[in-house]
């Protein structure tokens, strides 16, 4: 039975990184977006480029998240610390070799996307095909009863996950848009200390 409800937990999650890369698609080719965030004109394709390829890395990461709570169910939350760790050292790998061979926004938005992304898909096959290949996700195993049930238990934290992943995310698209691109970094340290 644990094996449906994982089952349907990661489709349910593969489901909203659909919905939320398609959302990132549509926005970023949307031509107000430059002027959205008040990145100059003349960087107004590199800002819709860089609002994709983050989008895409977020949406992506949906349809793994559920891995790192599922190791705490099964009391092997350390698994989950080597995964940050070994993703962490692979972004600091990455920003090395950056700052010594230069590159763009978009280089860096993927040196800090991909690792941890990397991180997550390697912590997962590990997990859930080789350690505890009894709880497998499989497409047979998803039912609508169950969803019913997960959401019944995990829908008002997912709202509450939700409001506060928009809250730390927007405040750079927000002083941005108020103040321009060029003053994100003056307030967006000081703003993620507070929040």
């Amino acid at each position: 039975d644990a094996r449906g409800y994982v089952s349907t937990g990661f489709f349910c999650y593969s489901s909203l990184a659909a919905l939320a890369f398609c959302a990132t698609l549509g926005v970023s080719i949307w031509p107000g977006l430059p002027a959205f965030i008040g990145a100059p004109s003349g960087m107004a394709h590199e800002a819709q480029k860089l609002f994709f390829v983050c989008g895409a890395l977020w949406a992506a990461s949906f349809s793994i998240y559920a891995i790192g709570p599922l190791c705490l169910a099964f009391q092997e939350g350390y698994l989950s610390n080597y995964s940050q760790v070994a993703a962490g050292l692979m972004t600091l790998c990455t920003l090395a070799f950056l700052a010594f061979h230069g590159a763009s926004i978009i280089g860096f938005a993927l040196a800090m996307g991909i690792p941890p992304l990397l991180a997550n898909v390697a912590l997962a096959a590990y997990f859930l095909l080789m350690r505890h290949r009894r709880v497998r996700p499989s497409f047979s195993y998803w039912k609508a009863s169950r969803l019913g049930t997960l959401m019944g238990i995990g829908g008002p934290m997912l709202l509450v996950q939700i409001a506060d992943v928009w809250i730390v995310y927007s405040v750079n698209i927000m002083i941005a848009h108020r103040l321009g691109a060029a003053q994100v970094p003056l307030y967006a340290v000081p703003a993620t200390a507070f929040i």
